[in-house]
């Protein structure tokens, strides 16, 4: 089962509740890395969503949600969308926030191996673990704490960091997680971790 928590995951989007299990099975029909994937963090609160119209490539006024809705009239910037939608889709985003406060236990969400583990300006304390039996590696940044070092071993769930805020004030505005995948396979090229 995708899920090895007692408790039911769910995204507040709006006034509607979407159940992170059912989307991810109506997403993905058990396909790509989300069959492989626990959550990284305990608390499910998303404050930023992952934009499938083109993920890291910054602003084209064209933002996709995982459900299909799209805005086009550039309303989708660093902040609350419209059309009902509380949080930020802004348009680029490659990953999905989750809101957390500053040391925050950080799970892994999937057994693998420490990539890197190291301060970069943007993303701020990132870490990267590979995968080896999948194509893909998952991506964890403004992190107030790195608990593991490079070519670490790493089991599904370990505790291998603590959330934080740091990274330019620019590339982060507040303390949260942000959490990616990679295909490693397809020149890592960004996907979407849940939809």
């Amino acid at each position: 089962m995708f899920f090895r928590h007692s408790l039911v995951a769910s995204l507040a989007l709006g006034i509607a509740v979407f159940s992170v299990a059912t989307v991810v099975r109506a997403r993905y029909a058990g396909e790509g890395p989300v069959r492989y994937l626990t959550l990284p963090i305990a608390t499910y609160n998303v404050n930023s969503l992952f934009d499938h119209a083109a993920p890291g490539s910054g602003n084209n006024t064209n933002f996709i949600r995982f459900d299909g809705q799209q805005w086009t009239d550039g309303s989708a910037a660093i902040g609350p969308c419209t059309g009902g939608v509380n949080g930020n889709c802004y348009d680029g985003h490659n990953g999905i926030d989750f809101q957390a406060t500053v040391g925050t236990p950080v799970l892994a969400a999937a057994p693998g191996t420490v990539e890197y583990a190291d301060f970069d300006p943007c993303n701020g304390n990132l870490l990267r673990i590979w995968h080896p039996n999948t194509q893909y590696t998952t991506l964890y940044a403004h992190l107030d704490a790195i608990l593991v070092v490079k070519d670490a071993t790493i089991d599904r769930s370990q505790h291998v960091a603590d959330s934080g805020n740091t990274g330019f004030p620019q590339c982060s505005t507040g303390p949260h997680l942000h959490f990616g995948v990679r295909d490693t396979l397809n020149g890592d090229k960004v996907m979407d971790p849940y939809g």
